[in-house]
């Protein structure tokens, strides 16, 4: 991928991972450390060598991995690979994810029973 390219990529990936975040561009400055200013260069593409420094707390705060938002892949989550889960176990792990968002507001023990219904299903 060429440098324009790649940084293209970076700028759309971060303001989507910004937007599904919901965090407003003060709140993501105050979290990553970074200054409103350079994010919004690095969002309109106009720093074209975005460091490490910049581009690992912004995956942090935005819950992404930092291959998301250089366009090396394009799940935004984590990578199985990297954590030895098989492709199976990740299914389990976003299952329960997703079990756990939907109920927010029950109980440990029925929230328990109900992963574990999800899961052998």
């Amino acid at each position: 991928m060429s440098d324009s390219a790649l940084t293209k990529v970076f700028a759309e990936r971060l303001l989507e991972a910004e937007r599904k975040s919901g965090l407003t561009s003060a709140e993501l400055s105050r979290r990553s450390g970074l200054t409103k200013s350079h994010i919004s260069q690095l969002e309109r593409g106009h720093n074209k060598n975005p460091t490490l420094k910049s581009v690992v707390p912004l995956a942090q705060v935005l819950g992404c991995s930092i291959d998301y938002l250089c366009g090396f892949v394009d799940d935004p989550g984590i990578q199985a690979s990297v954590i030895g889960l098989s492709d199976d176990d990740l299914s389990l792990v976003r299952t329960f994810i997703g079990v756990l968002r939907d109920n927010e507001s029950r109980d440990d023990l029925t929230l328990v029973g109900e992963l574990i219904k999800a899961l052998k299903s």
